[in-house]
């Protein structure tokens, strides 16, 4: 299954969703762990499909000032809860979750895919 479009997080990872009219450039995150990233597997695919459905079904009539019904952002809420690091192709012992105390801690960017209008990234946290 292809993907559409796609960014997802985990327990250890943070989500951001956003219309990509109004993404802003990030600075000072390392992209370099999206090369690292394990090559999609069929359940990988499907779980950030089914997350990025659900995203495109809430956020489909998303104008300045938008707010999704509760009971919509209550479903996304729930799908990306239930997300664990394997579900999207990482893994506990990657370089992005573990802090070297002798360093700042760094924030890494990983990009999973985007459409026109929807955008999916994972933000890994130390």
């Amino acid at each position: 299954m292809p993907l559409q479009g796609s960014k997802i997080a985990s327990k250890s990872a943070s989500l951001l969703a956003s219309s990509s009219s109004n993404r802003r450039r990030r600075r000072g995150v390392d992209r370099s762990m999206s090369r690292m990233i394990s090559t999609p597997t069929n359940t990988t695919t499907s779980t950030i499909q089914k997350i990025y459905d659900i995203s495109r079904d809430v956020f489909a009539a998303a104008t300045p000032g938008f707010v999704p019904l509760p009971s919509d952002v209550e479903h996304l809420t729930r799908s990306l809860d239930s997300l664990m690091l394997q579900d999207i192709g990482l893994d506990a012992s990657m370089s992005c979750f573990t802090a070297n105390p002798q360093d700042n801690p760094k924030v890494t960017y990983i990009h999973f895919a985007e459409s026109p209008t929807l955008s999916f990234c994972a933000f890994c946290f130390p």
